[in-house]
Order: structure tokens, then C-alpha cells, then sequence
């Protein structure tokens, strides 16, 4: 059967998608047939640090709406400018409406209020999948947005969904996921369904609280996961951190050291335990690795 870690972390920044990464190429080297898998649609790093050599295809997604006004049925009445809320119909020459797709939230209030049902809602491009193999030997599916359109649960179920179908043709046994960072509905459909959870926080009070919540969001589900302290410096903070996540019943599966080498394997286009196996960095990476490895079943 396979399985499927996610990698979430409470904000940004913490080092989610470098720990996801090198997760994915240690399950590899081990002999785990491994794809990996980037969620994180808004800003996806996954490929910097396992890069792609061959796309094999990519699939584009229609998931969003845009408003389109027909100039033959429009009287210029101008009631679906006044009732925009995103400023997105703009008046061009001859007082004529004018939609501009960059702001248009695909709402439909315009098309409600229009009195000559001169307005449609139209399918829009959203963004576009893309599956390929990294240098590194094992496959990567990413995605990226289209100018101005956010992500969304629904779209990282409509990954996530691609990804295991994928990965069932290939006979893949084990998927890698860098989840969405935060605490949003992107992050649930991220977690949703996880055989274990891997929550990445760096040493400030933001970041763990935003790792605890996420911890509990697992917990609700269900789902076994493990807190991890990166860019860990010995601050006074990590150790209140480790007596809240006993108070929660959580586990902390590991502390990787703020490390040099972790800049200089980000230059190189590698994860850590790639470009330098023995760093201090590299060395807690694998140790939270066997940890993983226990809580998922995988040994």
C-alpha cells in the first residue's frame, strides 16, 4: 500500500520544502521507489533543489472564473461597476464597462445585478501541472499559478489527486509532499489523508505557534506526525517550545542546527544531505529521517 508523508510548517520560511527535499532523495538512495510532490503552488522551491532534467508532460488546470460583459447586450447602466467589490470592471472609451481579468475573483455579483444579462462567467486558466524527472533519478510533480491567481484547497486536492494517480501507474510506494505552509484550508487539503505528518518550525514564537496549530490540525485527523526545530541556535524559546509539545502529547523527532553548508547546498541546486552528507546540518537531517521512518511504519 502506498504512503504518503507531508512536510507542513506553521509560516513560511521555516525550511519546510529544504527538509522535503532531502527527505525525498534519502527514501530514494535507501531504495524506496519515491516521487516527490510540491502543493505548495503559490511559491514552488521544490524544483530549485531537485531539479528537473526532463519534463515528461503537463497538465493544465481550469479551476477559476472570470466575468466577461457582451457589448451588444450592454446599455452602460454601469450597475456592475458600482457593485465590484475588487475594482475589477473599468470604464474604457464610450463609457463602455470593461473587465480586468487580474482583479476578477470570479464572484459573479456582476452578472446578478446586470438587467440585460450581458455578463457570463467564463472558465479561466488557473495554472499548470507539471511532472518530470529530477536529476537525482526519482519524479517530481510540481505546479505553478497563473499571474494573479491564488491557490486553494481545491487545488491542492486536484494535485494531490494527479500525484497518486500518477504515482499508481509507476508503481511508486512512497509519495514525498511539501505542503502548503500556514494554517489555511490549503494546509488542511494538504494534510488531509497523510499516512504521517512532518511539521517544520525555525526558533521564533510565530513560527511555533503557527507548528502547533498545524500539530493539532494532524492530531484531529488523526494522523501521526512529528515536530521538527530547524535553524535550531539553543535559544531559550526552543526549550519552552519542547514543554508544549509534551503538554500537547506531541513528539519532537528533531533539532537541525543553523548551518552554512545549508546555503552553500541551495547554491549548488542540491538538498543538504546531497551536496554535503557529513555537515551538522545533514547529520540531524538523517536523524529526524529514522524517526520519520519509525512513526510512518516505513521500517
Amino acid at each position: 500500500m502506498m504512503k504518503e508523508i507531508v512536510v507542513v510548517s506553521g509560516k513560511g520560511g521555516s525550511g519546510k520544502s529544504i527538509f522535503t527535499a532531502s527527505l525525498a532523495y534519502l527514501f530514494h538512495q535507501e531504495g524506496f521507489k519515491v516521487m516527490a510532490v510540491d502543493v505548495d503552488v503559490d511559491t514552488p522551491t521544490l524544483h530549485f533543489m531537485l531539479p528537473i532534467g526532463e519534463i515528461v508532460k503537463c497538465y493544465e488546470v481550469y479551476m477559476s472564473r472570470k466575468a466577461e460583459i457582451n457589448h451588444l447586450r450592454c446599455n452602460n447602466c454601469l450597475k456592475c461597476v458600482d457593485v465590484c467589490p475588487y475594482g475589477a470592471i473599468e470604464i474604457v472609451e464610450a463609457a463602455c464597462p470593461s473587465v480586468n481579468s487580474l482583479y476578477c475573483e470570479g464572484c459573479g455579483a456582476c452578472g446578478i445585478v446586470c438587467p440585460n444579462a450581458a455578463v457570463s462567467m467564463k472558465e479561466s486558466k488557473t495554472g499548470c501541472m507539471i511532472f518530470g524527472e529530477t536529476k537525482f533519478g526519482f519524479p517530481l510533480f510540481t505546479a505553478k499559478l497563473e499571474i494573479y491567481e491564488h491557490n486553494s484547497g481545491l487545488m491542492v486536492q486536484e494535485i494531490r489527486s494527479r500525484a497518486v494517480d500518477i504515482a499508481k501507474e509507476r508503481g511508486v510506494d512512497l509519495l514525498v509532499a511539501d505542503g502548503s505552509p500556514g494554517i489555511g484550508s490549503n494546509v488542511i487539503a494538504s494534510l488531509a489523508g497523510a499516512s504521517y505528518a512532518v511539521v517544520v518550525t525555525e526558533p521564533t514564537p510565530q513560527s511555533f505557534r503557527g507548528g502547533f496549530r498545524v500539530t493539532m490540525i494532524a492530531q484531529q485527523f488523526r494522523i501521526p506526525s512529528g515536530f521538527i526545530i530547524n535553524k535550531s541556535m539553543g535559544y531559550p524559546v526552543e526549550e519552552e517550545a519542547e514543554r508544549m509539545l509534551s503538554v500537547m502529547n506531541a513528539r519532537l523527532i528533531g533539532k537541525i542546527p543553523y548551518d552554512y553548508e545549508v546555503v552553500k547546498a541551495l547554491t549548488s541546486l542540491k538538498p543538504p544531505v546531497a551536496h554535503n552528507p557529513e555537515s551538522r546540518a545533514s547529520k540531524a537531517i538523517k536523524l529526524a529521517y529514522e524517526n520519520i521512518k519509525i512513526g510512518a511504519g516505513l521500517r
